[in-house]
């Protein structure tokens, strides 16, 4: 995928809204997108999404890892909690989660069922194993 333009048309808290032009494939006609960023021209997604994300939940929204495209991860000062997220779901991680059965998602080595979140840091790395397998 190329974008070909991209022009800012509404900026908000945390987040720009940009009208774009992309290209899919060379025998493919441009599509027209509308999709929104953060300042700093991470791409989160289309322009629900950030609504959603940082209006709404009032996350900030980040890359998981800086060799992504797309910002999968945010803290919400709001309710203390570090979410994760793709386009097919999205749950925050606060001081105090233990992880039990039901949450499959986030179990691994690290953090077998009965895990707790103690820090945030453990929250952080809750809300990146999530969105990796969300995603």
């Amino acid at each position: 995928m190329i974008v070909l333009k991209s022009k800012i048309v509404d900026k908000h808290k945390g987040y720009v809204i940009k009208k774009e032009l992309w290209k899919y494939a060379a025998d493919c006609p441009p599509q027209k997108m509308i999709q929104a960023y953060t300042y700093k021209g991470d791409y989160i997604g289309d322009s629900k999404t950030a609504k959603y994300i940082c209006k709404k939940l009032e996350i900030k929204p980040i890359k998981s890892d800086e060799n992504h495209v797309c910002c999968s991860i945010g803290y919400s000062r709001k309710d203390k909690k570090w979410y994760g997220w793709s386009h097919r779901a999205i749950f925050g991680f606060n001081i105090g989660f233990i992880i039990k059965l039901e949450d499959d998602l986030v179990i691994t080595d690290k953090t077998p069922i009965g895990f707790e979140a103690k820090t945030l840091d453990d929250c952080k790395m809750l809300a990146k194993i999530f969105a990796e397998n969300v995603s």
